[in-house]
């Protein structure tokens, strides 16, 4: 207590009286001050070699006070202390000695406290048991830190009042002064955010100097704390906020943030929590590329398809294979690229499965498309070359929901591949750029589509004239 030290401040800076150091020696010059004689030369049992301030009588040995503070008068508890003037601290409405507003405090924060069994109050023999709050904990631990200190104040008068002040605000705000209890990942996302949960600073509340607003920092670096979210104040018990971390945990390192707390009252005060870690996850795995195509030309495969909307795709990985339904795996991949297209040159004559993946940059596979073939007849180049323009059948027919449209270009020239319904709406365009002479198949996947006869229609516009070259529509049916 003289050294104002050990006690649970709940994050607030608390005066101290100048006891300590303002005497030398503070502890042998008190308690062993010069004794003295009553009025009829008895000496008093206390002082001096006895190391006592009172003696068996219950007389105060006030001498040494009288040294700083004058006439103090003949015992201890008459004896007041004054913050700003004011020297009632248990608000009872009478400004008594500092012993007697010190036992006021603690009444009050006993009566707030948890009591056993036929008390009416906590009493500091009694053990806490598994129902008592953090708070309630920490708030008993300074009363047992005040009682057992046996001055009621004499030794440190300023930090005595202020610690059972801070307490008493503590239980009825129920704080735990701002402590991160958890750094959750948030589900279901893309990584690099996490839930930082606190529980509420002491003053958040019903306070004098109330905390207006939280801030949660994050270490980017040796001391360098950035601002990554603000929270206003509301009393709530429980606070939860989504920040952003600097990279995620994935196979090749742990992505462990470390975060903090800040809190400031209405007058600027400002107060941190404990540091804390954790870390964020990408959770969601790519989605498909979509409209994956093969052109089969010159005893090569040319394979194009569209980006998922995923805002995070790394690269692709391709994968083939002589089997329909095959399951990419290391076994299988050809290749990976970060364009929208690969050249798998000379696989040999046969038919060939493709299957393109995307991976993300926290390392995720997505989803496989769905396989696209190509035929290869001819390794020099010649029969290969289609010599008409040509729009085949889908296969399988009906299908659900995936199947292959073939067609083949004897020119080069744009191309427009679009799925129509039955009334004549497009509802899907699988091809609208320039292409080249070639022989192709394009997934089509309908999973966006009811059950119901459709029309898919090629439209071919030749390059040197801009003239419509080919176009031909078939139907097909989709089976759900």
């Amino acid at each position: 207590m003289l050294n104002a030290s050990n006690a649970v401040t709940f994050g607030k800076n608390l005066p101290t009286s100048p006891h300590l150091t303002a005497i030398e020696n503070s502890c042998v010059e008190c308690h062993m001050a010069p004794g003295h004689v009553d009025e009829n030369d008895n000496v008093i049992l206390v002082g001096s070699h006895s190391f006592r301030v009172t003696d068996p009588e219950g007389n105060d040995n006030v001498a040494i006070c009288e040294e700083c503070h004058g006439d103090v008068g003949e015992s201890f508890d008459v004896k007041k202390f004054f913050v700003n003037g004011n020297a009632d601290h248990d608000n009872d409405g009478v400004a008594e000695g500092l012993q007697d507003e010190v036992h006021g405090l603690m009444d009050m924060l006993a009566g707030m406290l948890p009591a056993a069994e036929g008390h009416d109050a906590y009493d500091p023999h009694d053990d806490p048991d598994s129902t008592w709050t953090k708070t309630e904990l920490k708030a008993a631990f300074n009363y047992d830190y005040v009682y057992y200190d046996h001055s009621y104040g004499i030794h440190n008068p300023a930090y005595t009042v202020a610690l059972l002040k801070v307490s008493i605000q503590a239980l009825v705000n129920n704080a735990v002064e701002g402590d991160i209890v958890a750094i959750e990942d948030v589900p279901n996302d893309q990584g690099k955010q996490v839930r930082v949960i606190w529980d509420k600073f002491v003053d958040d509340g019903v306070a004098p100097d109330p905390i207006e607003r939280y801030f949660v920092k994050r270490l980017d670096g040796e001391n360098d704390w950035t601002g990554v979210g603000l929270y206003p104040a509301h009393g709530a018990a429980r606070y939860a906020l989504v920040v952003p971390t600097l990279f995620d945990s994935t196979a090749e390192g742990s992505g462990i943030t470390t975060f903090k707390v800040v809190a400031v009252s209405r007058s600027g005060m400002v107060y941190e929590s404990l540091a804390a870690d954790g870390f964020s996850i990408d959770n969601l795995v790519p989605h498909a590329p979509s409209n994956l195509m093969a052109m089969s030309a010159g005893g090569s495969v040319e394979l194009t398809w569209e980006a998922p909307a995923d805002p995070d795709v790394n690269y692709y990985k391709i994968y083939r294979s002589t089997e329909a339904s095959f399951i990419p795996d290391e076994s299988t991949k050809i290749s990976s690229t970060i364009d929208l297209n690969f050249m798998d040159v000379q696989p040999g004559i046969g038919d060939w499965y493709y299957i393109v993946v995307a991976v993300d940059f926290s390392g995720n596979h997505g989803n496989p498309s769905p396989p696209v073939n190509a035929t290869i007849t001819s390794v020099d180049g010649e029969s290969a070359v289609p010599t008409e323009y040509d729009l085949s059948q889908n296969y399988p027919n009906p299908f659900n929901p995936e199947t292959t449209i073939s067609f083949s270009l004897r020119n080069a020239g744009h191309v427009t591949l679009d799925v129509y319904n039955a009334v004549g709406q497009k509802v899907v365009s699988l091809v609208d750029k320039d292409m080249s002479t070639g022989n192709y198949r394009i997934n089509f996947v309908a999973d966006g589509l009811s059950t119901g006869v459709y029309v898919y229609r090629i439209k071919v516009t030749s390059s040197e004239d801009n003239s419509i070259a080919f176009q031909s529509m078939r139907k097909m049916v989709l089976m759900k």
